[in-house]
């Protein structure tokens, strides 16, 4: 039965979650908040292991989610599921989009599908903010000045461009380095 639930839940996200894998965020934490599955803490960490780990953040974080609740099969299912309707759709849409792409009907619906994915993209945003910068569990005042830096580090690809791997890099390094200042 909790595969079926499983397929369900991720089939209804991967249907739903416009914008790219941070959009499946807010469907997952709904779905571990209805369930039970896992902690929201839990859940960060397992986008955050998501995110440095090649793959896309929404099908890592569906297969963390899934092994978490049913093992292997569950990874697959969930995998899967998610997967599924991105795949049904673009046939759909591959078919459809080259005989209507000028049609006003369908710049009008991609005009609105683009906020859909930045309002959800920005709730991910806020929600792992929240999380991790200021848990309610424990305020540490040194949180502050690592989202400082962040802020500061949005900055630097504005004056020069920088490999995105020292980024990644320097965010492990602080990320080991906070817990003991």
């Amino acid at each position: 039965m909790i595969y079926l639930l499983l397929f369900w839940e991720f089939f209804k996200t991967g249907l739903l979650a416009f914008g790219g894998g941070l959009a499946t965020v807010p469907f997952l934490q709904r779905m571990v908040d209805t369930h039970g599955w896992m902690s929201q803490a839990e859940l960060m960490h397992s986008i955050t292991a998501g995110e440095s780990i090649p793959g896309p953040i929404g099908v890592n974080a569906a297969t963390y989610v899934g092994f978490h609740v049913g093992g292997v099969w569950g990874a697959t299912v969930a995998t899967f599921a998610l997967v599924l309707p991105s795949v049904i759709v673009m046939i759909f849409v591959a078919r459809a989009l080259s005989r209507f792409r000028d049609a006003p009907l369908v710049q009008k619906l991609f005009s609105v599908l683009r906020p859909v994915s930045l309002g959800l993209i920005a709730a991910t945003a806020f929600a792992m903010l929240m999380e991790t910068v200021f848990p309610a569990s424990s305020f540490n005042p040194w949180n502050l000045g690592v989202l400082a830096v962040l802020i500061a580090c949005l900055q630097i690809p504005k004056v020069k461009k920088w490999d995105p791997i020292l980024f990644i890099l320097g965010g492990g390094l602080l990320g080991l380095l906070v817990p003991f200042v």
